[in-house]
């Protein structure tokens, strides 16, 4: 069933299959959350547009938690927005990856995600390398996220810190401590 799988900290199982497929939708994806004692399954976190291909990455988290993202993901009918989801090692996330439970891009080719890292106090960084700032396409941003406080929402420049850098390319850094 999957195409990767990882024992988090707390014992249980995490299982990702980025060409998982429902009867009416092509590889959506899906996270599968597992119990470590009795392999009972505690969660599903799908995509739901075909092709979003939830479970293309997983990374599991010094704490137990673990993180999904997908850069390919659909935000209707709008594609390779991204988006990255914190998820619960415990409780897991049941449902599908939407606004309000991650970090998403808001135009075409956004590809908000295409680099996830945990610093070592736990705390998150997203490497958004497509993001679209407005009319100027493909400045990229790298966005913050507080492992205590996690995020959701749109990657935007309202809420960013920006600096200018050479020809025309920008350094966003989003701080959600």
């Amino acid at each position: 069933m999957g195409d990767s799988y990882s024992w988090l900290a707390n014992g249980n199982i995490v299982v990702g299959s980025e060409f998982w497929s429902t009867d009416l939708l092509t590889e959506t994806g899906a996270v599968f959350l597992y119990s470590g004692t009795t392999g009972e399954l505690i969660s599903r976190l799908t995509g739901g547009h075909a092709y979003d291909h939830v479970g293309e990455h997983v990374l599991s988290l010094r704490n137990g938690d673990f993180v999904v993202w997908t850069s390919a993901w659909h935000r209707g009918e709008t594609d390779w927005v991204g988006a990255v989801t914190l998820v619960d090692g415990v409780n897991g996330l049941s449902g599908t990856v939407t606004i309000s439970n991650s970090l998403v891009g808001t135009h075409r080719n956004d590809q908000v995600g295409n680099y996830v890292a945990e610093l070592a106090n736990g705390n998150l960084v997203v490497a958004s390398s497509g993001w679209n700032n407005g009319a100027v396409q493909q400045v990229g941003a790298v966005t913050f996220i507080s492992h205590a406080l996690g995020t959701h929402g749109e990657v935007t420049r309202s809420e960013e810190h920006t600096s200018e850098l050479q020809s025309r390319q920008y350094l966003v850094c989003r701080l959600l401590l």
